[in-house]
């Protein structure tokens, strides 16, 4: 069983923590589409929803902003240099990210693998290839934090501001909410807080968490803490200043009690590659 006794307490009063503004979306729609950053937790929510009866729209780790670059290494398909305006449902649909603690994402990207064992030169070690170049983490904080280290090109973007992808060229979030996904369950929490919302039975939805296998990592096997030195979690916490303060988020996880989903009223200063969260 995913949820211990305390989990599901919180999740009877689903109803009662959700955004208002949530509440009132979901009377007007039956449709979900996923704005799927990638390495936060949006193949689980995919997962999730495509087992139970949701019309779902799943896109793979498009953008909003045709300003911005975002296409793979040629290693890589990660990411796709499409518009999330120009898929089917978005308009029709609640519209839902998710946001990952930023330290946690980050060992998610180095550690992402795809490919075949048998055919090890077709591996992918990281998005974008990251470990071949970089082949131990630390290195890897450093060309993050370093803009004279090498990136990819079509990548820098999440160098910046890591969640660039669910923002238009005027700086306005397209994401109707945001789900945190923190280090204490709100991913799995906020998902079914939604299904409860969208009238889906809570013994359907107990059986789909039981199915969906979280994508773990093959090689990131250790908790994403474990693979932080304390210089590193300085010069990324400085560097990620703007993010962690408008997602609420520090090395530990989520810095406010139950807050597992947010709505889109989030806009994003593109000359300063800045975000700014309207309270």
């Amino acid at each position: 069983m995913l949820f211990e006794k305390a989990d599901l307490e919180f999740l009877i009063e689903a109803k009662k923590r959700a955004p208002d503004s949530l509440v009132e979306k979901l009377k007007s729609t039956q449709s979900i589409f996923n704005m799927h950053i990638p390495k936060t937790g949006g193949t689980f929510f995919s997962s999730f929803f495509s087992q139970l009866p949701v019309e779902l729209y799943h896109n793979n780790h498009f953008k909003c902003n045709p300003n911005f670059s975002l296409y793979p290494d040629p290693t890589d398909s990660i990411p796709r240099n499409e518009l999330f305006q120009n898929q089917p449902g978005f308009n029709n649909s609640i519209k839902i990210s998710i946001v990952r603690n930023p330290f946690d994402w980050l060992t998610s990207y180095y550690f992402h693998e795809e490919g075949n064992d048998n055919l090890p030169w077709q591996k992918v070690l990281g998005v974008g290839n990251c470990r071949a170049m970089y082949n131990t983490f630390e290195k890897f904080v450093e060309a993050y934090c370093d803009d004279s280290l090498y990136w990819p090109e079509g990548l820098k973007m999440f160098k910046s501001c890591y969640p660039f992808q669910i923002f238009d060229n005027n700086g306005n979030c397209q994401a109707d909410f945001i789900i945190k996904n923190g280090s204490n369950n709100e991913l799995s929490k906020a998902i079914f807080n939604i299904s409860i919302l969208l009238g889906c039975p809570m013994k359907e939805s107990i059986k789909a968490f039981e199915r969906s296998n979280k994508r773990l990592s093959a090689v990131k096997k250790k908790n994403y803490k474990k693979y932080y030195q304390d210089s590193m979690i300085e010069k990324l916490s400085e560097k990620w200043e703007n993010i962690l303060k408008t997602f609420n988020f520090d090395f530990f996880g989520s810095t406010v009690k139950d807050e597992i989903i947010i709505d889109g009223a989030i806009f994003f200063l593109n000359k300063d590659l800045k975000l700014v969260r309207k309270l």
